[in-house]
């Protein structure tokens, strides 16, 4: 209701609002519903850990930090952007008379990749959501290759939204965490260059997607 102005009262029953939104269909909650407010999502769907590591070195060999972050998909971003914050590098400028922090990568680009990365993978696979922080690189690991007939350079062109979980992208935007227009990536490239940072690299290896950032300069 706050965020998009949703034409519902805050005292409707919780029964009508989940069938409203296709989290409950025939009295029963979906994988999705679980995954957005269930109390221990990973009772019922062990893979959906987001894995957070920040690694010594370039190689993921030796561990200087970890977190498996558990929880719903909605905690699960504000604990691993919090996992980022205390594991790369703030610097200060002054603007006029103005203290400004300055983060190795951009924050908003970063929590982006990681909302795209919730929405898009494949909750059937075995495999976990990853964090990987290097000495030279931050890497965003998601199970799930590109929908049928996309390719990585398809991207960086103007395209129509086709998240692979849509009812958790509904959500998503119902709280403004997306917008569900295709233009994740687009925003994505737009703060690294707002704030003078090396635009991402996206790959598919294998059946995981994944995106790269470079560190920029910290003041």
């Amino acid at each position: 209701r706050t965020e998009r102005q949703w034409d519902v009262r805050a005292d409707t029953p919780v029964k009508q609002v989940l069938r409203q939104v296709g989290l409950l269909v025939d009295n029963r909650v979906t994988v999705a519903a679980i995954l957005l407010f269930g109390r221990n999502p990973q009772q019922f769907l062990p893979q959906a850990v987001l894995r957070c590591g920040r690694f010594k070195g370039t190689d993921a060999v030796h561990f200087l930090d970890m977190d498996a972050v558990q929880g719903n998909v909605i905690e699960q971003v504000e604990r691993a952007m919090a996992f980022v914050k205390r594991n790369i590098r703030m610097g200060v400028e002054i603007r006029g008379l103005q203290r400004e922090d300055v983060w190795e990568y951009p924050l908003d680009g970063l929590r982006e990749a990681l909302i795209n990365a919730v929405c898009h993978r494949d909750y059937a696979s075995t495999a976990n959501v990853q964090i990987r922080i290097f000495d030279d690189r931050l890497e965003i690991w998601n199970p799930g290759v590109l929908p049928d007939g996309m390719t990585v350079a398809d991207l960086w062109k103007q395209h129509e939204s086709r998240p692979r979980n849509q009812l958790v992208a509904n959500a998503f935007f119902l709280i403004k965490y997306v917008e569900q227009f295709g233009t994740g990536i687009q925003r994505i490239v737009d703060d690294c260059r707002t704030h003078e940072k090396p635009e991402p690299e996206f790959e598919v290896h294998g059946q995981t997607f994944r995106a790269i950032f470079g560190p920029g300069k910290v003041g």
